[in-house]
């Protein structure tokens, strides 16, 4: 299974191609892959048979809902008709989704702000529901989650992560079971005091969490923490993350528009976790918006990006030579241009074999799809050529296929 999200963005995900060394290639849209998409891209995920679930606001151009299926030419699928309702731009209401999951069985977890057809879920948003592959709606999932869910992830034993977004209050992390109900005993221990926006699981169970809190489980944790399997607080695990992130003058603002927190993290093979977002410090080193951290939270010097970005990060991905991929908002990193997409080496050193062709009219990535041989890249563009919010990109070069 492959997920990706809006965060971790925003996202979380392997890449399938290892990059290759020589010098940037120049290239244009692959002529063959036109999407169909319109609208905000926030979250992407894949299904069998090659085709892109793709998540955000007002993406399907006929229904203007925010989550539509397409074939891998980029053509939308006609059988695939979620009864999600549009965004309500005037009330900021539903149709938003930021996290997709796909679990084993093919059904389709979207999480974010979800308007239903209903006399409740119409006005009152949903965090999640889970649709059947056909995209109508599972009524044998019912989950109590309140609006907005920035994060899913399903485990092996078909349990399911939800992140979500609080500021004082709201439960921002709960574990459901797999018809949706609560797995009371987890949430009880697992208490977080403010947004969940990234969710990691480890191979022995314990699970890492990124967002934008300071206390879990009523103990001091900044940004980053780790949790047993049952949901109480890994003390062994400690690292601490701060500073903000202030908006450039020229930046476009983009929800959401947090300026301090881990907005995406990557558990690597080796255990050691990438965390990326708006931050200048971890345990009071320098490394502004992405590091790397040992086990036990410690900041792993061996990985070290210099000056950092210039602005936030939305998504993180690792390729399996180990090279790191970032997407967000950014322009420069380490003082070298990199327009919203970048790839670095194993010790955190810009690539110069990997450069963006996306253009001056993208003013995010989002979110990545690397189970293809392509790198298929999604967020928010603005332009009039054809992308509608969607890249498939030369997954050695980063550059538009020819």
């Amino acid at each position: 299974m492959i997920r990706v999200s809006v965060w971790s963005v925003w996202g979380t995900v392997l890449l399938a191609a290892c990059s290759s060394g020589g010098e940037p290639q120049s290239g244009n849209r692959d002529q063959s892959f036109v999407p169909a998409v319109v609208g905000r891209v926030m979250s992407m995920a894949s299904q069998h048979g090659g085709r892109i679930l793709v998540g955000g606001v007002s993406v399907n151009p006929v229904s203007k809902n925010g989550l539509v299926r397409i074939e891998e030419d980029g053509s939308i699928d006609a059988e695939f008709d979620p009864p999600i309702l549009p965004f309500n731009e005037d009330f900021g209401l539903g149709g938003m989704v930021r996290s997709l999951a796909v679990q084993p069985d093919g059904k389709i977890l979207a999480g974010g702000r979800i308007r239903l057809p209903g006399a409740k879920t119409a006005d009152v948003p949903l965090g999640l529901t889970r649709l059947n592959f056909d995209g109508s709606v599972d009524t044998n999932f019912v989950a109590d989650v309140s609006a907005d869910v920035f994060a899913l992830k399903v485990q092996p034993d078909r349990q399911i992560l939800v992140g979500r977004f609080g500021s004082g209050g709201e439960p921002c992390l709960s574990r459901l079971n797999s018809d949706g109900s609560a797995d009371i005993d987890f949430n009880t221990h697992a208490i977080v005091d403010r947004t969940v926006a990234a969710i990691g699981l480890q191979p022995d169970g314990k699970i890492v969490i990124g967002g934008t809190f300071s206390s879990v489980a009523g103990a001091n944790r900044t940004c980053v923490a780790r949790l047993h399997k049952d949901g109480r607080l890994d003390t062994n695990f400690n690292a601490v993350i701060e500073g903000q992130m202030n908006f450039r003058k020229d930046e476009v603002i983009f929800d959401p528009d947090f300026t301090q927190g881990v907005l995406a993290l990557f558990i690597q093979p080796d255990g050691k976790i990438i965390v990326a977002g708006a931050f200048e410090r971890v345990n009071g080193r320098p490394r502004r918006g992405v590091a790397r951290l040992n086990h036990d939270g410690s900041l792993d010097g061996s990985f070290n990006v210099g000056a950092g970005v210039n602005a936030r990060v939305f998504a993180v991905a690792r390729q399996r030579n180990g090279d790191v991929l970032l997407g967000g908002v950014f322009t420069r990193v380490n003082g070298t241009e990199r327009r919203r997409l970048a790839r670095l080496d194993v010790n955190g050193s810009v690539d110069p074999s990997f450069s963006s062709g996306l253009g001056e009219d993208w003013n995010a990535v989002t979110s990545f799809l690397t189970d293809h041989s392509e790198l298929f890249v999604g967020g928010d563009y603005v332009g009039s050529s054809g992308y509608g919010g969607v890249a498939r990109l030369d997954s050695s070069t980063g550059q538009m296929q020819r």
